[in-house]
């Protein structure tokens, strides 16, 4: 807040919400800046704090001074502005307007039209505020205006760190005893005040559980308060009055400090009043998605509802609900087993022994557990100890409940959980009696303390616990704590309901004892079941204050509503709908917590309500059963991995490029090179860009490669400039990027397809109508140097350039300038796989005479397993073969026309020394190093081929990914960091069959070509996506779970239905592969005469493939015109591999599938971190799965579909995709 703000507030009045006079209650909202969003610079805190009554005020009073009494003497009031940035002052006062003029240290005070509220006959309230009060302790003075008449009160704060903005969270006159105001999303770093007047009520007594009361005054006939109260999520202030005065007026404000200049720690003159804080709430959290940080879901499974037909059944247990926990749920809890246990063995009934109330055996159960933990490997199973039956009341000290628990029930309990292969134990130790006598329960003794008749079982419950179920040997031990078991103490000691009544605060034993609370992993807080007056997160931060290091799970209740509420549905006590739980598991984010839990899985499908108690007689928003409450928790969690990005259409979106160009004019002259690159022994091409590695030039300023100086260059297309803490820090970028970005991706489909990269194409224009700009190409070259587009809102407060969701990461093209503009191309990471395979050429050799006809050839590369290759004779004369130009794993067999060269055993280090061997006749010896043979007879009598396993510099690699990835980080001289390593490891999980790829001396293949051509045989893909990382993958059927939704609300035009390409466009009956690739086919008169038995298989040698097929004879019901594709490429050296492969590119392309384009705006999800900071994401990526929702093309329900292409068009503010989906199974299409 600034004192050019106020001037603002004070030249008119901001936005109002229109009062309701007269009402009971009035609500009224306003605010004089954005909500907060972005981690504010510093934290607020209050320097000082002061309540003030004067008892009677008239117009004959000018220049008084306020006193706790009414003022009778110049001693006045003093409060100290040292260190404030800001005093703020809430006014009540009954009667006349208008309200007293007030000064501080010689200043006046500002009142803030909208920060009021009015009672006719009762009072008024108002909000005075004074931007950098003086420093030092002053005299806060009033005068009172002509015809004011009136009691006075006010309550001055003085505040540090209030930097950015403040918002008026809720203005309200109440008669209520007690007025309950939930501050919805709070800021996590924010500062909560609270400012209470209530006039003609002297007497009355106020608290605000879990709120601080720095300052209060009560006079003769009036009285006001501060409450004060951190900010992170859903905050509830809740005010409870102990007398029944007619009214009081309440104000509860929120206070940020978020940077909004850049450095001057002060508002910008200009800033315009916004919308008012109702829309802007309304505007903002739409668009929030807060980022989870490790937060677990966990669920009660209620075993009694959950029976199978038959316990030995796989396919009954299948049919267990149990089964459709969802995945991504850490645990499960088994509810539940007796204190009391008498279970001895595998075979002893659970219900009979106090295990479980189900009628099985603990190896019936096992076998069901084990079944469940094969579909979810990562969910832990704990069991419930709790006392039910007929020792449910009175419990839990009853003796057949856990006062009557033995050592012999210990080992009980021990000997099932460790039967069942469970992870650990859930005391469900509650207190809940039925007798009426406070002996029975919790009670306030005289000292304050909060007693309670189970503490010292309690206690030694967890104790004994924990001592049966070690934490060294894996064992986790939870507690189901009550709802109001941290009540009735401060600052939590007036919490709805009132004191948590009769057993509120039976936690308070556990978390006295460090013992006690340390022998616990977690707490799962049954924040239900409690009333109508009862809220969860109130409660979540009683137990998150009394067990500040206990791990803290906030429960989620579904089943019938709670307290056994009857019908209509609006008589439903506090069941929750699930804006509610929303709610609390925002919170949970806020606050860091470690997640929540669900009680219970089965409750819905066991016993509907929602019939009966829904609005809508069905399960839904308003009442969530449990499937419903869990996707949303997983979601909210991350734990599902879809992104449901919130729409918000209205954002001031920035684009930022950042290039980094050597400068042309402060480059010295390259140096020579030493020697003449081609009289170099086995010469490669000469070094790329005068000596600097291939790849991405400069990370920043200064030089490249050591002589090139390296300057980057920065623009906008919109004004915007850089914090002191951001990275960069205080940097200007110029706003002339008319059109900042725009990009084009695309992936192949039809698996005959050559060209297998994700190819980026991009643009980028500048503005240079001035020509400031002219001399651009000419002075700076930005030739694969990186290039970086971000992207970000400016209208969220304190979001920081470092946060900015990543467009683009590649390198540039070429500078190109107009009169009007310089248009900046650029291309992806990917465009640096263009360059050659290998750089190794043949040249002359001083230790052996060279062919001539290959100086200047390219030597081979082999990779993987190869079958029938001819090597390249580099000296005949020595019968010296070449069959990959670095180290190769190993020669398998070598062939003359057919007929088998026998090894001698000899391998040599180098050429020279296998130029010096010798061979004996009829063999051949190797130089593995090197990749060469050389044979004992010469010159051969027919073609010389060679079985050989490929490249093993650095080890053998013989699968898809493994050999992708070698060709890029060996032979395209890619840094590791710039490969994704998911898609490398999903394709050698999915595709590990062995494969073998090789280019004699006359290819010319680029590292991107081989990289294609490899990938082709697995019908995959290789590139990326903007992020700077190149991954591979394979075109497969849609992901389970999409990574965004697109409804109607997003698509800007209709979808339009495309044509699928090439085979891909018609059915399919059957598909063929070609495998085991012959390297050198021979034809009849390049083998021995056909009586000569030969040792390469003369079928084999014949044919360049072998073909592997599947086929559908269903695909042809109805369709005539099926067709039997030509057989695909494939690398794969076995038939398996190769039938495997066609039954994928069967069940992809059998039917024919639905490719459509469509366009959504350029979303960014804005996810609030841990920190507090705002992190921009991208929503969808090339190949990644979406669900689209649409009247047309039978998407009306829903359909998952593969992102196949994107345009994306920054300047116009859209993204178009192309989207695609097999017809796994004969959809209907419309």
């Amino acid at each position: 807040l600034s004192r050019s703000l106020a001037d603002a507030a004070e030249a008119g009045p901001p936005h109002l919400v229109a009062r309701t006079p007269g009402a009971d209650v009035a609500l009224l909202a306003a605010a004089i800046a954005v909500p907060p969003r972005g981690r504010p610079r510093r934290p607020i805190e209050v320097t000082a704090a002061e309540s003030f009554y004067l008892g009677a005020l008239d117009q004959t009073m000018r220049g008084v001074t306020f006193g706790s009494t009414p003022a009778t003497g110049p001693e006045g009031v003093v409060i100290d502005g040292t260190g404030a940035d800001l005093l703020l002052v809430a006014v009540g006062y009954t009667h006349a307007d208008p309200a007293p003029a007030l000064v501080y240290g010689g200043r006046r005070l500002r009142y803030v039209e909208g920060f009021d509220a009015d009672l006719e006959e009762t009072g008024r309230f108002r909000l005075a505020i004074l931007a950098d009060p003086p420093a030092g302790p002053n005299l806060l003075e009033a005068a009172a205006e002509d015809r004011f008449v009136g009691i006075v009160t006010l309550t001055a704060v003085a505040l540090s760190g209030v930097t950015g903005c403040i918002e008026a969270r809720t203005a309200v006159v109440s008669t209520d005893a007690t007025t309950r105001i939930p501050l919805e999303d709070t800021h996590i770093d924010s500062l909560l005040l609270g400012f209470v007047f209530n006039p003609w009520g002297a007497g009355a007594g106020f608290t605000a559980s879990g709120w601080d009361r720095p300052a209060e005054a009560v006079g003769e006939h009036a009285g006001a308060r501060l409450f004060t109260h951190r900010g992170g999520g859903r905050i509830g202030f809740d005010l409870v009055r102990d007398t029944a005065y007619s009214a009081q007026f309440i104000l509860a404000l929120e206070l940020t400090a978020a940077v909004e200049d850049q450095g001057s720690g002060r508002i910008a003159a200009e800033a315009a009043l916004p919308a008012p804080v109702t829309a802007a709430v309304a505007a903002g959290l739409t668009s929030r998605r807060l980022a989870p940080a490790g937060q677990s879901w966990n669920v009660y499974w209620e075993s009694w509802f959950d029976i199978p037909a038959d316990y030995d059944d796989p396919a009954a247990i299948d049919a267990m609900r149990l089964m459709r926990v969802p995945n991504g749920t850490a645990r499960v809890f088994l509810h539940t087993a007796k204190p009391r246990c008498s279970y001895a063995g595998p075979d002893d009934r659970l219900d009979q022994t106090g295990g479980l109330p189900i009628p099985c055996t603990g190896r019936q159960l096992r076998r069901v557990l084990d079944r469940f933990r094969r579909r979810h490997p990562e969910t832990r199973l704990i069991l419930v100890v709790m006392q039910y039956g007929e020792e449910w009341m009175p419990e839990p000290y009853h003796p057949d409940g856990f006062g009557g628990q033995t050592e012999a029930d210990m080992a009980a309990l021990r000997r099932m959980v460790d039967d069942l292969g469970l992870d650990g134990v859930d005391v469900d130790y509650e207190c809940i009696s039925e007798l009426p006598g406070l002996e029975h329960h919790c009670r306030t003794d005289e000292t304050g303390r909060r007693v309670c008749y189970t503490d010292t079982e309690l206690v030694t419950v967890i104790k004994r616990f924990r001592r049966w179920f070690p934490r060294d040997l894996g064992y986790e031990l939870g507690w189901a704590g009550m709802h109001v078991g941290c009540f009735g103490e401060p600052p939590f000691a007036m919490a709805s309901p009132v004191g948590g009544g009769w057993n509120g605060g039976y936690a308070l034993a556990l978390a006295r004892d460090p013992e006690a609370r340390a022998a616990l992993d977690y707490i799962n807080i049954m924040t239900y079941d409690a009333g109508l007056d009862y809220e969860p997160m109130v409660a979540y931060d009683a137990y998150r204050h009394w067990f500040p290091d206990t791990a803290l799970h906030i429960g989620l209740r579904v089943g019938p509503p709670e307290w056994g509420f009857t019908p209509p549905h609006t008589d439903t006590g506090a069941r929750r709908s699930l804006d509610d739980m929303r709610a609390y598991l925002n919170h949970v984010l806020f606050r860091q917590g470690a997640g929540a839990f669900l009680y219970g899985w089965n409750w819905d499908a066991a016993e509907p309500s929602a019939a009966t108690y829904s609005p809508t007689a069905r399960y839904g928003e308003a009442y969530p059963d449990a499937a419903i409450t869990a996707a949303t928790a997983l979601d909210m969690f991350g734990l599902d991995g879809v992104i449901r990005l919130p729409f918000r259409p209205a954002v001031d979106r920035v684009v930022t490029v950042e290039v980094q160009a050597a400068d042309l004019a402060a480059t010295p002259g390259r140096p020579r090179l030493a020697a003449a690159w081609a009289a170099l022994p086995w010469a490669t091409l000469p070094p790329e860009n005068g000596g600097a590695e291939n790849g991405v030039h400069g990370n920043g300023a200064g030089t490249s490669d050591g002589r090139v100086p390296v300057v980057v260059l920065r623009y906008t297309d919109k004004a915007f400039a850089t914090v002191p803490d951001d990275q960069p820090a205080s940097t200007w970028f110029d706003p002339r990027g008319a059109v900042p970005l725009v990009i084009e991706r695309s992936m192949p489909i039809a698996p005959e397809s050559r060209d297998r990269a994700i190819l980026q194409v991009g643009r980028i224009d500048l503005i240079n109508a001035d020509g400031a700009l002219d001399q651009l190409p000419d002075v700076y070259d930005v030739a694969r140097r990186r290039v970086v587009v971000r992207a970000g809102h400016r209208d969220v407060a304190g979001a920081r350039h470092r946060d900015f969701a990543l467009l683009f990461d590649g390198v540039g093209d070429e500078l190109t300038g107009t009169r009007n503009a310089v248009a900046l191309t650029v291309q992806g990471m990917a465009g640096l796989l263009d360059r050659p395979l290998t750089t190794r050429l043949y040249a002359e050799h001083p230790a052996i005479e060279v062919s001539p006809d290959l100086i200047g050839k390219r030597m081979p590369l082999g990779f993987g397993r190869l079958r029938n290759v001819e090597p390249v004779a580099v000296a005949p004369a020595l019968g010296i073969l070449q069959l990959s130009a670095r180290r190769i794993q190993a020669v398998h067999a070598v062939y003359d026309r057919g007929l088998p060269i026998d090894p001698s055993g000899q391998d040599v280090a180098d050429l020279a020394a296998l130029a010096a061997l010798e061979v004996p006749p009829g063999h051949f010896a190797t130089c593995l190093a090197e990749g060469l043979i050389r044979l004992g007879t010469t010159p051969p009598v027919g073609v010389v081929t060679v079985d050989f396993d490929g490249d093993a510099e650095g080890g053998f690699v013989s699968d898809t990914a493994g050999i992708v990835r070698r060709i890029m980080l060996d032979f395209a001289s890619l840094p590791a960091d710039r490969l994704d390593p998911a898609g490398f490891a999903a394709i050698a999980a999915d595709c590990p069959g062995v494969i073998g790829w090789w280019q004699g001396s006359d290819g010319t293949a680029t590292a991107g070509e081989a990289a294609s051509e490899i990938l082709r045989g697995i019908n995959g893909w290789w590139g990326e996506d903007g992020t700077g990382r190149i991954g591979i993958g394979m075109i497969r059927a849609p992901a389970a779970t999409p990574a965004l939704v697109i409804d109607p609300t997003m698509i800007l035009e209709a979808p339009e239905r495309l044509e699928m390409p090439g085979s891909t466009a018609r059915a399919a009956w059957r598909r063929r592969v070609n495998h085991t690739r012959n390297w050198r086919p021979l034809t009849a008169s390049d083998l021995p005469p056909s009586d000569v038995e030969t040792a390469l298989d003369r079928s084999f040698a014949a044919e360049t493939w072998r073909v592997a097929s599947a086929a559908d004879l269903g695909v042809l019901v109805g369709r005539a015109a099926a067709q039997d594709v030509e057989p695909v490429d494939s690398w794969f050296g076995t038939a398996a591999d190769a039938e495997a492969h066609a039954r994928r590119l069967l069940d992809l392309y059998g039917r024919p599938g639905l490719m459509i384009s469509l366009a959504i705006p350029a979303l960014l999800a804005e996810e609030l971190t841990p920190a507090g900071d705002i992190r921009f994401v991208r929503p969808v990526r090339i190949g990644a799965t979406v669900r689209v929702i649409h009247p047309r093309y039978g998407l009306a329900q829903g359909r998952d579909m593969v992102v196949i292409a994107t345009s994306e068009q920054w300047d116009r503010g859209r993204l178009v995709l192309t989207l695609w989906a097999p017809n796994l199974q004969d959809e209907q299409v419309a």
